[in-house]
C-alpha cells in the first residue's frame, strides 16, 4: 500500500467516525484535510542533496472551546529516491503522529461582508514519526519502520475562510518543522511548507 492510498483510507475512516450532524454553541469540532503544495525540501544522502517538491498530506481532528482547542494530526509524505541510485531504495515515506493545541476563535477575526468570515489560526504540536523505504517491487508496509524513539514537532499559523456560523470551509497555513527526519541513510529536511486545507465541521447555533 502506497502513502497516497493509505491517506485516502485514513480520511474515509475519519469521515465515518465523525458526527456529521453535531452542532455546537461553545464547542468547535472539525476535520481538516490538508495538502502540501509549496515548500523547500531537502533530501540528503552522503554528499548528494536533492531539492525537489514531494507529495504531502495531512488529516487533523480538532476539538475545542471558544478560542483554544485540542488537536490530533496525522501527516503522510512520499518521495522518489531513484535519483540517488541507492540499491533497494526507489521510494520512501514518512508518517507523523502529533497531538497539541490550536488557537481557532469561534468569533471571526475579520468579517467579509455579511455572510463570510476569516479566522486566524495557529498551533503547536509534538509527537512521533515513522519511516519507510521500498523498491519498485515492494509495498510501503513491507518496509515500514515503527519506532517510539523518533520525535518531531510542528508549528503553524494561517487563516481559515468559511461562513459566519460554520467551521466548514477552506484554510491556508504556513507550517514550520525545526527537526530533520532520519530515514536509514537519508536525511529529510523541510522547515517551511505551505498547506491548503478543506474543513468539515460544526455549525454554531444562534
Amino acid at each position: 500500500m502506497k502513502l497516497d492510498q493509505l491517506f485516502i483510507c485514513v480520511f474515509v475512516l475519519g469521515l465515518l467516525c465523525f458526527p456529521a450532524k453535531l452542532k455546537a454553541q461553545d464547542k468547535v469540532w472539525f476535520l481538516e484535510l490538508q495538502y502540501q503544495c509549496l515548500g523547500n525540501p531537502s533530501i540528503q544522502n552522503g554528499g548528494l542533496d536533492l531539492k525537489k517538491n514531494y507529495s504531502g498530506y495531512g488529516l487533523t481532528l480538532n476539538h475545542g472551546g471558544e478560542y483554544l482547542g485540542f488537536i490530533m494530526q496525522v501527516d503522510l509524505r512520499s518521495f522518489n529516491l531513484q535519483q540517488f541510485n541507492v540499491p533497494g531504495a526507489a521510494g520512501g515515506g514518512i508518517t507523523e503522529e502529533y497531538i497539541g493545541i490550536r488557537y481557532y476563535p469561534l468569533i471571526p477575526t475579520v468579517r467579509i461582508g455579511t455572510k463570510f468570515a476569516m479566522r486566524f489560526t495557529a498551533g503547536a504540536l509534538g509527537g512521533l514519526y515513522q519511516t519507510a523505504e521500498y523498491d519498485s517491487g515492494s509495498s510501503l508496509w513491507s518496509t515500514y519502520n515503527f519506532s517510539l524513539s523518533r520525535f518531531g514537532s510542528l508549528f503553524f499559523a494561517g487563516f481559515c475562510f468559511s461562513s459566519l456560523r460554520n467551521t466548514s470551509g477552506i484554510s491556508i497555513k504556513l507550517n514550520y518543522q525545526p527537526n530533520a527526519f532520519t530515514m536509514n541513510d537519508f536525511v529529510v529536511k523541510q522547515p517551511f511548507t505551505i498547506r491548503l486545507g478543506v474543513l468539515l465541521g460544526t455549525k454554531a447555533e444562534q
